[in-house]
């Protein structure tokens, strides 16, 4: 996990979760591992660990195939991609 990655967790609360959150989220991100044969991917930027671990849980509970899960995983790394260059780029409308 990249230190970007652990901060955005932090700042969700992923580190904050109680023990029963914890035992789900463990159980949950297992199931959807063994289900979809890939990790859970979710833009955690601002989010709280509620909408972390009901995304988890909903994404599980979908009827969606694998390609499914792998298109909308994809959608999530993107948007992470895109929020962490958005932090690192300042635009000025001086340098049009």
């Amino acid at each position: 996990i990249t230190e970007e990655s652990r901060q955005e967790q932090g700042r969700a609360g992923l580190s904050t979760l109680t023990p029963e959150e914890r035992q789900n989220f463990t159980k949950w991100n297992e199931a959807y591992k063994s289900k979809f044969n890939i990790p859970f991917i979710l833009a955690v930027r601002n989010a709280s660990k509620y909408t972390v671990l009901s995304a988890l849980e909903g994404r599980l509970s979908n009827v969606n195939s694998s390609q499914q899960e792998i298109a909308h995983a994809l959608f999530q790394v993107d948007k992470i991609a895109f929020m962490r260059l958005l932090e690192k780029v300042t635009y000025s409308q001086d340098q049009e």
